[in-house]
């Protein structure tokens, strides 16, 4: 692998590892619930979970264009 990679795939492995624990979080809290009586806490908790695993596979998309971009992709409006 090149040398200017070697970052890139310890970024990535890192973002992959945390994605993996907020999956293995998200199973174990499911786990727990009582699926007929959720309550707003546990419902709070599982929205977190989903925003912090969407943001981990963003991160991993915007590490990877921006390394093959050097800059990152606009559309049209931005």
């Amino acid at each position: 692998m090149q040398k200017r990679y070697e970052q890139l795939k310890a970024d990535v492995s890192d973002e992959i590892d945390a994605v993996e624990q907020v999956l293995k979080d998200l199973a174990s809290l499911k786990n727990n619930l009582d699926s007929d009586k959720i309550n707003n806490v546990q419902k709070a908790a599982i929205g977190t979970f989903l925003l912090n695993f969407y943001v981990g596979i963003e991160n991993i998309v915007k590490r990877i264009s921006k390394e093959y971009y050097q800059a990152m992709p606009r559309g049209n409006s931005g």
